[in-house]
């Protein structure tokens, strides 16, 4: 409907009073999330709870939005779809969640048999149970001011899509995180000690060593106006052997580039500027645009720009409602992730977090995406999209080999393909989900000549039962 609105929505995840705050301008949505909030969490006003929410209808339309997002945890069921994908698979999660009237306390934990299908994950899978603690955390809240320690996914950007900068590709990871809102403005920072992990550095690719690694992120988020809001942020990387953290990278003030150029301090240094403008009620456009090195010649000895890749993202996203019929949804998106993106000379500095990018999941790609969803079916729900995306042979945990190179890298897989979602919604604890999709595949896996075609069928069942209890 376009009538949604929030403080600041490149910023997620939010929080159920946000959520509260921005349908006030419709009653009957307001009352709707009570509805759901009720049925699944018991009574309202059991003090802050968090909610991922990245879809833009999702928020008011979609009504598995408390128990698909969880309350912060990572959705089980969008993990992706491997290539053995052929026989049935299960996941389930218990949540606790205690809420006071500024502390609140979670735990998700999953059992997901597709982490036995997944290359990047690093903990154990035994032969019948596979899991891990999603969503563990304390939040503090007192009027402006928040406090988080613990796990959780986070998503800085365009709705609905992953952030270059932070997104909730990554298995969850363990932070501290502060923020401070007055008025229009919001102050963030993220603090984590990432992985140790066998390093690599580009001098000498044949050798590895043990390494730590740490992450420091710091955002100001600027509203302007409902209509037009924009971000700004800038993230540190940085470790070695033997090495902690460092205070010139925890002072939630100084520019990081700085203190890397003044105190000697390496670092890989990586930058975000977010755009959200909305020129009609029911357009939203979004731009995102990264910076993780600009080469600048500022040195008489050679011609650094010549020699050396630029490493840069860039995300556009238009979305509509009602345009072409009551009840439909569309959107374009296009991103393009330079080559390299996401790596240092460094392997403990590049920009991920045990094998998976804590930005974009991978770099050296170019995509086009278009989707429908309509709405007016409801309880059934249909979502179409189609995309052709081109990716390069290159990985994030690889070292950056300083040079300059076509994009995409090396031999490039290209991939068309089309899904059709429908969603049946049988009650609050129940839904029906059937995916209809095809693939096809040229050079897959960046292998030459290797051309495939895969059409897929899934049907998958959700449950959920929730007991709640109000302590008094």
């Amino acid at each position: 409907s376009g009538d949604f609105r929030h403080s600041f929505v490149l910023n997620q995840p939010y929080t159920i009073q946000d959520i509260e705050t921005g349908l006030k301008v419709k009653s009957e949505w307001q009352a709707l999330l009570a509805q759901h909030y009720r049925a699944h969490y018991g009574e309202s006003g059991m003090g802050k709870i968090i909610l991922y929410g990245r879809d833009t209808v999702s928020l008011v339309s979609d009504s598995d939005m408390p128990t698909r997002r969880g309350l912060a945890a990572a959705p089980v069921e969008d993990i992706l779809l491997f290539d053995n994908r052929s026989k049935n698979h299960y996941n389930a999660a218990i949540q606790v969640n205690l809420s006071f009237p500024h502390i609140s306390l979670v735990n998700r934990t999953v059992s997901n048999s597709e982490l036995k299908d997944d290359p990047r994950y690093f903990g154990d899978t035994g032969e019948w149970i596979q899991g891990r603690i999603n969503a563990a955390y304390l939040n503090v809240n007192s009027g402006p001011f928040d406090f988080f320690l613990g796990r959780m996914d986070r998503n800085w950007g365009a709705l609905s899509s992953p952030g270059l900068i932070l997104s909730d590709n990554p298995y969850s990871y363990d932070q501290a995180q502060f923020s401070y809102t007055a008025s229009r403005i919001m102050f963030s920072m993220i603090v984590s000690r990432l992985e140790d992990l066998d390093a690599v550095v580009v001098e000498n690719p044949d050798s590895t060593f043990e390494a730590r690694k740490f992450m420091t992120a710091h955002r100001v988020d600027f509203s302007f106006s409902n209509k037009f809001q924009v971000g700004l942020t800038e993230v540190a990387v940085y470790g070695g052997p033997d090495r902690d953290f460092e205070f010139g990278f925890l002072n939630p003030m100084n520019y990081f580039y700085v203190v890397q150029r003044n105190n000697n301090q390496q670092v890989n240094g990586i930058w975000a500027l977010d755009l959200f403008y909305k020129p009609k009620p029911k357009l939203n456009l979004f731009l995102q645009f990264l910076v993780d090195d600009f080469i600048i010649n500022n040195s008489e000895e050679g011609d650094d720009r010549e020699n050396f890749p630029d490493r840069m993202g860039i995300t556009l996203k238009l979305t509509e409602a009602d345009n072409f019929m009551q009840g439909l949804q569309t959107g374009i998106e296009y991103t393009r992730i330079g080559n390299r993106t996401y790596q240092s000379r460094r392997t403990y500095e590049n920009f991920q977090y045990r094998g998976k990018s804590l930005g974009y999941p991978i770099s050296s790609t170019e995509r086009v995406a278009v989707t429908a969803k309509y709405f007016n079916l409801y309880p059934l729900m249909l979502n179409l999209t189609g995309e052709f995306r081109r990716i390069g042979d290159v990985d994030v945990t690889h070292v950056f080999p300083l040079k300059k190179e076509d994009f995409p890298v090396g031999i490039v897989e290209k991939r068309w393909s089309v899904e059709l979602k429908a969603r049946y919604f049988l009650n609050y604890w129940s839904r029906l989900t059937v995916t209809l999709g095809y693939e096809r595949f040229e050079n897959f896996n960046n292998v030459e000549g290797d051309n495939r075609k895969n059409l897929k069928l899934i049907l998958s069942a959700h449950l959920n039962l929730a007991v709640s209890h109000r302590f008094r």
